[in-house]
């Protein structure tokens, strides 16, 4: 459901980013570069905590994701009249830069709860993995 999820975002994201860079593809690769490489940020800074800490991470993590999912598409309006003063390359940077803290908080969840479950799922791991590639194939 995450992999749904977060492709699904991404849709929503790229439909309302598309009007402040104008070309679809200079869209997509401004909007996943943030969120891939900051999502590897973040999956690979959990590394470093330690299981416990983990274990009350989740949870707000999803939270802050989410109000932070919100926040950005509702003061939508407000960004896109402000980035559009601006030329094609500061249009680009501060459309990457708003999306960084996203990408950060998407590379949580997964990893994370892998690693909490990896005890008592270990015969299953292949299958979530499975699982986790055709939700982001259906979500796309």
């Amino acid at each position: 459901m995450v992999g749904c999820a977060a492709l699904l975002m991404q849709v929503a994201l790229l439909q309302r980013f598309m009007l402040v860079l104008g070309s679809p593809t200079l869209t997509l690769v401004a909007l996943l570069f943030p969120l891939l490489f900051f999502g590897g940020v973040g999956s690979l800074a959990c590394r470093r905590l330690s299981d416990r800490m983990l274990m009350r991470l989740l949870p707000w993590s999803c939270v802050a994701l989410s109000c932070l999912l919100v926040l950005v598409l509702v003061t939508f309006p407000l960004v896109r009249s402000g980035l559009e003063t601006q030329g094609l390359f500061g249009r680009t940077l501060s459309v990457m830069l708003l999306l960084a803290p996203l990408g950060m908080l998407m590379g949580l969840p997964f990893p994370v709860a892998l690693r909490l479950l990896s005890p008592m799922v270990a015969p299953i791991m292949p299958w979530l993995w499975g699982v986790n590639a055709v939700a982001c194939v259906l979500g796309s």
